[in-house]
């Protein structure tokens, strides 16, 4: 028995070293052997055994090469699906499909995901908290989130919560909840559906429960080794309970466009942010707004500082005596599983 538990230890270290068998060549000349894990808005992750996971710079990449299956992505919006090949020259790789093979230009390629086999391999994602604590007048913030996304060959999944709770002494409690799940169908030449559920709620906007589905479509607008820039519309029906209990249907039109930038500053920085716009379709004046900001500094490996905006604003709340805006500043840390 002792012997089969070391050669399952043996074989699984083994295999656990052997896939780290992708080829990376810098254009000084240096040969880094690792893991292709994937490639973002200009830097390639990729994971070694000696240094972990390194963030390398795509245009400082000379040669690529893996046996592994992407999903690759160019700027004009085309997805191709193979392994990658040393280019015949500097700057050029090659995608080897079943079919065919492609030499491209590496600044053309604007994104490289790994297709991995188990379903729990595809999935990626983001975990956030944060807590602070005021003796002075005893006021409390506890905040967390959860980001998980799962990428498919044309779709993608992701699902994301978020809690503000904040308390302070002869206060009342205010607490800020959003839950959503969203699912996209990607097509070619940079287009996407939109399908979204969620639940959100505010107390200081004197919104209890919204309920919400939303269904549209969306566009790439820009992505290139630098930014990433998206802009959708969408309509919604949601239904709103405010803090009595009462309850109404509503049915809204969705703008949108979010903006992501990465960069390496020391350890790696990155910029996400989001906007969108609701006008009411039944309740005439009525406009809402939800806007996102957050910032990432790495502080090692996947574990980040993390200061998230949140702004909310609406010109006929819920409850007709609540607030018409709302922000909060959340502070904490953020770790990439």
């Amino acid at each position: 028995m002792r012997i089969l538990i070391l050669l399952a230890l043996f074989f699984s270290v083994g295999m656990g070293y052997a896939q780290k068998s992708d080829t990376l060549i810098l254009n000084n000349g240096d040969r880094i052997t690792g893991e292709i894990k994937e490639l973002s808005l200009g830097y390639l992750s990729y994971g070694t055994d000696d240094a972990g996971t390194i963030k390398v710079k795509w245009i400082r990449i000379a040669f690529l090469e893996s046996k592994n299956q992407f999903d690759i992505t160019t700027e004009n919006g085309v997805r191709h699906f193979g392994s990658l090949g040393r280019g015949d020259s500097a700057g050029y790789v090659k995608i080897l499909s079943y079919t065919d093979t492609l030499q491209v230009p590496m600044t053309e390629l604007v994104e490289i995901s790994r297709i991995k086999n188990s379903f729990w391999n595809r999935i990626d994602g983001q975990i956030t908290a944060g807590f602070s604590f005021t003796r002075a007048n005893r006021n409390t913030q506890l905040n967390g989130g959860l980001n998980l996304n799962y990428r498919n060959v044309n779709t993608n999944h992701s699902a994301s919560y978020s809690i503000i709770f904040n308390s302070a002494n002869g206060q009342d409690e205010n607490q800020r909840q959003d839950a959503s799940y969203t699912f996209n169908w990607l097509f070619a030449d940079n287009w996407y559906t939109i399908s979204i559920a969620g639940f959100q709620q505010n107390i200081q906007l004197g919104l209890q429960a919204r309920t919400f589905a939303a269904l549209g479509f969306g566009h790439v607008i820009m992505h290139d080794n630098n930014n990433l820039f998206l802009g959708g519309v969408a309509a919604t029906i949601n239904e709103e309970q405010d803090l009595e209990g009462k309850g109404r249907l509503n049915s809204e039109g969705v703008l949108q466009v979010s903006y992501e930038r990465f960069k390496v500053i020391g350890n790696s920085f990155n910029l996400a942010t989001d906007i969108s716009y609701y006008p009411s379709l039944t309740t005439t004046g009525r406009h809402r707004v939800d806007y996102n900001l957050q910032l990432l500094w790495e502080i090692i490996g996947d574990l980040k500082w993390n200061v998230t905006f949140k702004y909310s604003s609406d010109t006929k709340p819920a409850s007709e005596d609540a607030l018409k805006e709302d922000y909060s500043i959340v502070l904490g840390l953020s770790y990439s599983l």
